[in-house]
């Protein structure tokens, strides 16, 4: 009687045991399923964020937004600013910095097309010892048109970099609405 008790006693704990480690996994698999489920939901109103930032700054009269293109867009980094009129967006501009010289882009938005103008600039001498406007000199520009979806419509050239205004779409909102 007395060897029966033990091992029903030991068969119930191993029974509470697999409980315990079930509720625990059923736990860790549901903390992560809500943790991919966020990175989801981030994901996806990435740009929206981005519109809740801008109308925020927007209703204290800021008529811009300052960004970051992240990638491989130049070897000395970029910076950017967008501007807002009645909730659209009007125009972008965009400043690559490379370390023989510089490009500059004007993205402006006129109903459901875009005039680019996409001008580069070349250093007299190393970046680092860039002094004045003498040590720059204006190279090769292009413009073009395109659609909001980036497709051609008017204009361009081989060299057009049509490329970063895809990227331009992911990370600024046309639209704050």
């Amino acid at each position: 009687m007395l060897i029966l008790s033990f091992l029903y006693a030991g068969c119930s704990n191993v029974e509470k045991s697999k409980k315990e480690v079930n509720l625990k996994l059923e736990d860790s698999i549901a903390k992560l399923q809500l943790r991919q489920e966020n990175s989801i939901k981030d994901a996806m109103t990435g740009l929206d964020s981005v519109k809740a930032l801008i109308r925020n700054q927007y209703s204290i009269d800021t008529t811009g937004y300052t960004f970051i293109l992240e990638g491989d867009f130049s070897a000395e980094g970029n910076e950017g600013k967008a501007f807002y009129k009645e909730n659209k967006i009007d125009k972008i501009e965009i400043t690559f910095y490379g370390e023989t010289g510089k490009s500059y882009y004007v993205y402006k938005f006129m109903n459901k097309m875009v005039n680019v103008s996409q001008q580069r600039f070349n250093y007299r001498t190393n970046f680092t010892e860039v002094k004045s406007g003498n040590d720059i000199i204006k190279a090769e520009q292009h413009n073009f048109t395109t659609d909001l979806n980036g497709k051609l419509s008017k204009g361009g050239h081989p060299d057009a970099d049509l490329a970063t205004f895809h990227e331009l779409k992911k990370v600024v909102p046309f639209d704050l609405n």
